[in-house]
């Protein structure tokens, strides 16, 4: 019996079914191509950090080309796969780097010094394109549990081994998120750091890019946020923090086949 183990590490990121499972099954003989490719991107166009009343909240685009930099936002996800050819046992090492939520996302950053303490129990949270479409929030990390399994069972259902050895790293990495919500509160002088993810209908990163590509601004609302309390701690004055977005340009490395030299969607992954 001969055991062969090679790791190899995908140089893209989760764009779908279709990526995934070619990073599963991509030959390993032909050296590919890396090559930068441009990508739709968004940016805040005026002030990031907005203060109202003592209570500050600052807000920065994730988007494909930059969640790299967030490193709760992707995880490695690492599998071994055992194939038996006669009397030779091959077991080949892999890894996948893959965003935990679709985007465009936001890490939002608020700083409580109102001197009491601010519960969003009543905030609205809304992402609105100049198209007129609104998108909610993912309320919680057992949706975006539910959001991956969804794409990574649908790339995984020709091999079942490596669904059983990845979701489970990728529940894990979801579980640690932080995400803004209802259910955060900030004591005066807390200082909060986490993630604001939409559902945009998106399952891809080629369908975030395809999104981008729809529309020209985004509006950002995190509305009816408390910032003075009557002696009894109800709330009798609530502020809005607004953020316009520009659909701006990115760069990405892309994985493409051999000999490719104008990289595109259509033949390349990352």
């Amino acid at each position: 019996m001969t055991i062969v183990r090679k790791m190899v590490a995908c140089a893209f990121t989760l764009a779908g079914a279709t990526s995934l499972t070619d990073c599963i099954s991509m030959p390993r003989s032909a050296p590919p191509a890396v090559l930068p490719m441009r990508v739709g991107s968004v940016r805040v166009h005026d002030q990031q950090e907005v203060t109202r009343d003592g209570l500050t909240v600052a807000v920065t685009p994730i988007t494909v080309d930059t969640f790299r930099r967030f490193p709760q936002a992707h995880r490695v996800v690492q599998w071994t796969r055992t194939t038996v050819q006669g009397q030779q046992v091959r077991q080949t090492q892999d890894s996948f780097d893959t965003n935990l939520f679709p985007m465009p996302a936001f890490q939002v950053r608020i700083s409580n010094h109102t001197g009491h303490v601010v519960r969003m129990t009543q905030s609205i949270f809304r992402l609105q394109d100049n198209l007129g479409r609104a998108h909610q929030i993912f309320t919680g990390t057992p949706e975006l549990v539910a959001w991956n399994e969804s794409i990574w069972s649908q790339a995984t259902a020709s091999a079942p081994d490596v669904a059983a050895q990845a979701l489970p790293q990728v529940r894990a990495a979801v579980g640690q998120l932080q995400l803004l919500n209802r259910s955060v509160e900030l004591l005066n002088g807390d200082a909060w750091s986490g993630f604001l993810v939409f559902n945009l209908g998106v399952n891809s990163n080629d369908e975030s890019l395809r999104y981008l590509d729809e529309i020209n601004r985004l509006t950002l609302r995190i509305a009816e946020v408390p910032v003075e309390l009557d002696d009894a701690g109800r709330p009798t004055r609530t502020a809005e923090f607004s953020y316009a977005l520009d659909r701006s340009q990115g760069t990405v490395q892309v994985t493409c086949p051999p000999g490719t030299t104008v990289p595109s969607l259509g033949v390349c992954t990352w």
